[in-house]
């Protein structure tokens, strides 16, 4: 009995350990499929989001140089903000992608810093040129004459660097010093974005955790309320507009009515001159109104693009100081990459939406086919 019950420990026991083995290698080989399978996903979206960045805006900043009708004080933020987006679209996004797939941060420790400044830095901009954009339509529409004056250029040059400054003050010190401590701590310095986003041991009284509220308080959850506050107020200006058009008809008719019945020359001659003036006016208001809608459909599409593109990322960003748990990398890589889309659909929101851009760009097109045919039959 002894003997065979050794017998039957010896086989079972190794046997166990194999099929062990065998279920830890198969769950591993599962594990790398996957973060192989997620990691492929991500580099793809980031890789397409990068080309209609740089694509989008690098044709805005070529129209805007060679057409001088487009160089107006109304495109000057157009402009910066094309810019910014395409900085965005060039370097940072990129710079993540590669960290992401390689796993390792191949470029040291001072362009982590000048990598991690520039992406949020330049995220904040185009956040604030938004919100910039957004203003700058509302009083166009509400004092159209003193505000599209002759210092509204050099104003909205002081707003852009104002967006600027503020960005840099909002992100630049709480990136150095985070991968200062972490320098400090000897923690993994070939990482960046992973380092920098690590939220392990946060506690309700560290200084990090005041970072990461201000920081995501100032730069998402504020600009949104400022933009629906916007949208509202621009929507009920152009209302009002609106309900101008039918009185300026009515009085316009009973102008007309009121000239027939009369007999006398001189009188009838005034009053058609003013139906003629009455009629320029409800003219100019009517156009006025179409260009206004289509600014208010503009500011719409901003504000709530905006709103579903940086939320996750922010939502999270929240969050993950007060429940480490929660992080799903995989999540958290799609909602940083859907962030970045902001920069992709901000050309097709502003200088797209516009149809002197839309036919000058056409004709660019156009010619551009035709000198390429022409070369190919001579």
């Amino acid at each position: 009995m002894n003997a065979n019950l050794k017998q039957t420990i010896f086989i079972v026991i190794p046997t166990v350990f194999l099929n062990s083995n065998i279920n830890l290698n198969s769950n591993m080989a599962t594990k790398t499929n996957a973060n192989l399978t997620y990691k492929v996903i991500i580099a793809i979206l980031s890789c397409l989001t990068s080309l209609l960045i740089i694509s989008g805006n690098s044709l805005i900043i070529c129209f805007y140089w060679r057409n001088k009708k487009f160089r107006t004080a109304t495109n000057i933020p157009l402009l910066s903000l094309a810019l910014v987006d395409l900085t965005i679209g060039f370097y940072p996004l990129n710079m993540s992608t590669i960290e992401n797939v390689l796993n390792y941060w191949h470029f040291g420790k001072i362009f982590c810093i000048f990598t991690l400044v520039l992406d949020y830095v330049c995220c904040q901009v185009s956040i604030y040129h938004i919100v910039l954009i957004s203003i700058d339509r509302f009083f166009s529409i509400k004092k159209p004459l003193s505000y599209r004056g002759r210092y509204r250029k050099s104003r909205l040059r002081l707003f852009i660097l104002t967006t600027w400054l503020f960005s840099i003050i909002l992100w630049a010190p709480w990136i150095i010093w985070s991968m200062k401590l972490a320098e400090k701590k000897n923690l993994q310095l070939n990482k960046c974005y992973t380092e920098f986003l690590k939220f392990d041991g946060t506690s309700f009284h560290s200084s990090k955790l005041y970072f990461i509220l201000i920081s995501v308080g100032f730069g998402y959850f504020l600009p949104v309320p400022i933009l629906i506050c916007i949208y509202f107020k621009m929507y009920f200006l152009v209302k009002k507009e609106m309900e101008t058009i039918p009185r300026l008809t009515l009085m316009r008719n009973s102008r007309s009515l009121n000239d027939s019945s009369t007999k006398s020359f001189v009188f009838k001659s005034t009053s058609s001159y003013n139906v003629e003036a009455m009629n320029d006016e409800s003219v100019f208001k009517h156009r006025n109104i179409i260009r206004h809608k289509k600014a208010l459909k503009m500011i719409a599409s901003i504000v709530i693009i905006f709103i579903f593109t940086w939320f996750p990322y922010n939502l999270q960003m929240i969050l993950l100081p007060f429940c480490t748990s929660c992080y799903n990398t995989f999540l958290f890589e799609i909602s940083n990459v859907v962030s970045y889309t902001q920069s992709a659909v901000n050309p097709f929101l502003y200088a797209f939406a516009n149809q002197d851009f839309r036919s000058n760009f056409k004709n660019i097109l156009k010619c551009r086919i035709g000198l390429v045919i022409k070369k190919k039959i001579t």
